[in-house]
């Protein structure tokens, strides 16, 4: 198997977009991950946000924490700081050996925000991109799918950049060097697994290690395509398709000593639809009761931050209904 590169150029054209949705489509059904080129984000934005996190995790960890993500527990997710070791997606016997920033467009409390203030600007604009190209994407989503409502998803995910009303975020990545002498027996830098979101749009700096399983439950490498984005879809875009799409579980290894003496940096912006928008079967022949979104995600949140269990929700096991 290997990840496609699709050009997104020809959603600009209306003669050109239905056969590209199409090819979308089907990826996500058969791979879940692919690379776009002429994506319309442009270079300088990014090279401008990579080139503040390296700064900004440069500094001591004593500033970085200055400006903490708020408790999942007590508050909607927000902007701020996660240190190495607090957030474990796959099992929590397994250290994650990144540090990371989340930004939220409209999250930035006063007289927190100084420790981050190199970053604020880049990823301000880098944000604006992102949730511009992932609405195109979800409109193209919608055409191959031929839902009757084409605009289905983008009306799902109007309020990116509202804390109140939305989680989306755009997450900055720091992976160290990695020294198996030093560090735990199970640690890692990104313990397999799917995103809980609707889309990821992931930008990859330099170094590797990114891993995507396949069909036949192998794991192939995603390597950083000069002027390419990756994307993947997250859990609730295969939630709402009932598994026609496909959430697929990715990792992040430090496979070889050299990757291991490399810091690997990445940029992720993680597509979260509103909290009260609804998630329902799109598929006639299945049906679940619908829920709000909003309630998966937070429940998803602190999971991975160890507050509590994940729970079953009814649109994670659909039931057939008919042809």
């Amino acid at each position: 198997m290997e990840i496609p590169i699709l050009d997104f150029g020809r959603y600009q054209s209306a003669d050109s977009r239905a056969s590209l949705a199409d090819e979308i489509v089907h990826t996500l059904e058969t791979v879940g991950f692919l690379y776009l080129k002429n994506h319309g984000i442009p270079s300088q934005q990014i090279d401008q946000a990579d080139a503040a996190a390296v700064e900004y995790f440069g500094q001591e960890l004593s500033v970085k924490k200055q400006f903490p993500r708020p408790s999942v527990m007590t508050e909607n997710p927000g902007t701020g700081y996660c240190e190495i070791g607090t957030e474990r997606l796959y099992e929590s016997s397994v250290k994650e050996v990144k540090e990371t920033f989340d930004f939220i467009l409209s999250d930035l409390p006063e007289g927190k925000a100084k420790s981050a203030k190199v970053l604020i600007g880049p990823l301000t604009n880098l944000f604006n991109s992102c949730a511009k190209l992932t609405l195109e994407l979800f409109h193209c989503i919608a055409l191959g799918l031929k839902l009757p409502n084409e605009n289905y998803f983008e009306d799902k995910h109007r309020r990116m950049g509202g804390r109140d009303a939305n989680s989306t975020a755009l997450r900055v990545l720091h992976y160290p060097p990695f020294d198996s002498a030093q560090n735990e027996e199970n640690a890692t830098r990104l313990g397999a697994h799917t995103d809980w979101c609707s889309m990821t749009i992931l930008f990859q700096r330099g170094v590797g290690g990114l891993e995507v399983e396949t069909a036949d439950n192998k794991f192939i490498p995603a390597p950083p395509i000069a002027e390419t984005v990756l994307v993947n879809i997250g859990d609730i875009l295969q939630f709402w398709t009932c598994s026609r799409l496909k959430a697929t579980t990715h990792r992040v290894r430090a496979v070889d000593s050299e990757q291991n003496s490399k810091v690997r940096r990445s940029i992720a912006f993680f597509a979260e639809p509103d909290f009260d928008a609804v998630v329902e079967s799109l598929d006639p022949r299945y049906y679940f009761k619908p829920e709000p979104a909003g309630e998966y995600i937070l429940n998803r949140f602190r999971h991975a931050y160890h507050y509590q269990e994940r729970r079953d929700f009814g649109f994670m096991k659909p039931q057939y209904v008919s042809d």
